[in-house]
Parts: C-alpha cells; sequence; structure tokens
C-alpha cells in the first residue's frame, strides 16, 4: 500500500504517460487532503487540551488516530476523532448544567 502513493513521488517532474500522470495527481491530492483533515483533526484536540477540557495525553491522542486510521482508512479515522471530541464536549456540557441547577 505504501508503494501506491508514494513511488516516484519525489521526482514531480518524471516523465510518464497520461495515465501513470493522472494516477500521481491523485495520490499528491490524497496525501494533501488527508494531511490537511490530520492536522486540522489534531488541531481541535489541542484546543481541547488547552482548555483543559480533556486530559487525555498526547500519545493515546495519537494512538487511537494512527491505529483507526491504519484498520479503517483516513475517513474512519477522522470520524472517531471528531466523535470523540464532541463526546468530551457533551460530557462537559452535561456538567456544567448539573451545577447550574444544583
Amino acid at each position: 500500500m505504501v508503494g501506491i502513493f508514494f513511488k516516484d513521488i519525489r521526482n514531480p517532474s518524471a516523465v510518464m504517460p497520461l495515465l501513470t500522470g493522472a494516477a500521481k495527481v491523485l495520490r499528491y491530492d490524497h496525501l494533501a487532503s488527508f494531511g490537511a483533515g490530520a492536522v486540522w483533526t489534531l488541531l481541535s484536540f489541542w484546543d481541547l487540551k488547552r482548555g483543559k477540557i480533556l486530559k487525555t495525553g498526547w500519545g493515546k491522542i495519537l494512538g487511537v488516530f494512527a491505529s483507526t486510521t491504519f484498520v479503517a482508512g483516513p475517513g474512519a479515522g477522522m470520524v472517531v476523532m471528531w466523535w470523540w471530541r464532541e463526546e468530551v464536549l457533551a460530557v462537559k456540557a452535561r456538567e456544567k448544567e448539573q451545577k447550574r441547577t444544583e
């Protein structure tokens, strides 16, 4: 699988047939899209940690993201991480609401 996305990636100006060129463009697109999505996902967790809403360490956060991405793909990895983030925020909102009603 690594060879599919990273073969000849260091030489963007290599001469190639049209089909190979289209495949190379799609590889760059996939890597750029996943890279941007991964940064966005990790920034949302950085925001939770900065606000002291999430106490989980970076090792576990990165481990869950990497393992989910490896097993189910990058889209599923981002969905799982977004679900986790929303769950953390929902728990925080419930705790805040309970304190207000007491």
